[in-house]
């Protein structure tokens, strides 16, 4: 923008002098100082459209490990982190293992975790104002001193005067040069030229001095920069989520392995070895019909 503004107050001038120095001329014996200033009425707004509110939520998880039929909490610990995130998964593995170091190391089946409950509250709300890329109009007004007499300027032209940096900041426009009372910095000047209506910036602050000798004349050109922006409100709601899950450990019975069906086998042998001898033995005599 300020790159912008140098070039546009350079062709303003170049400008002026094509309007403004044959009547100077003709009314001077003397030369023809150029002198130019940067200015900034006050910026302006319009609100745009309202833009989606935004929401945040902050997660904490309990959890809770318990043996089922025990009501005693063997693991309960609280983190800040969702449920299902890494923090809150490796929770759930070391809820594990406390069960099952209290189940004295026996084997255990796990149920859950399971949501127990949620509770969820307000942290409140915050807004933030976003300005979008300005809407800059450029107003220019041209205007001749005739010394002796006195404006201020912030940047030069033949004479080579120093450009200050920082324009000057104006309560705003009007369509006359400003009175020596609204400005004491302004004397002997004379409207010349600019666009159309003219606009000169008055109530400024910033800029120096520049001093008009008697028998010379200068010719000035102003450039105000008007900045519209487009608001629009950005709001933040933020809330807690607290949710509780329990892990239920549940005892695994012992039971007595079935014998092998090798094993029955063997079994059967036996025993039909130890009866068969028996059974010959206690025959005395045929077996009557």
């Amino acid at each position: 923008m300020e790159n912008l503004t140098h070039k546009y107050i350079a062709a303003i001038v170049i400008f002026g002098i094509g309007l403004s120095t044959a009547p100077l001329a003709q009314s001077q014996s003397s030369s023809i100082t150029l002198t130019a200033s940067e200015s900034r009425t006050p910026d302006t707004f319009i609100d745009g459209p309202a833009l989606p509110t935004l929401r945040i939520n902050e997660y904490q998880t309990r959890l809770l490990g318990l043996l089922q039929g025990n009501v005693t909490l063997f693991y309960d610990q609280t983190f800040s982190g969702a449920f299902g995130s890494a923090l809150v998964d490796d929770a759930v593995l070391a809820a594990m293992s406390s069960l099952t170091i209290a189940n004295a190391g026996n084997p255990l089946s796990f149920l859950g975790p399971t949501l127990d409950g949620s509770v969820e509250t307000s942290l409140g709300n915050n807004s933030v104002t976003q300005l979008n890329d300005p809407l800059i109009t450029l107003t220019v007004a041209g205007f001749g001193t005739f010394g002796p007499g006195s404006l201020p300027f912030t940047w030069g032209g033949t004479d080579v005067l120093p450009y200050t940096g920082v324009p000057m900041f104006c309560e705003g426009l009007s369509n006359s040069v400003p009175t020596h009372t609204e400005d004491p910095r302004y004397s002997g000047t004379t409207v010349i030229g600019g666009t159309i209506p003219f606009a000169y910036p008055f109530g400024c602050t910033g800029g120096v001095l520049f001093t008009v000798e008697a028998g010379r004349a200068n010719i000035h050109t102003n450039v105000n920069s008007q900045y519209q922006f487009t608001r629009q409100i950005q709001i933040t709601d933020s809330y807690r989520i607290f949710d509780t899950y329990s892990l239920i450990g549940v005892p695994q019975a012992f039971s007595v392995p079935e014998p092998g069906s090798a094993l029955l086998l063997a079994f059967g042998l036996m025993l039909l070895m130890v009866w068969t001898p028996r059974n010959r033995a206690g025959r005395t005599g045929p077996i009557a019909a």
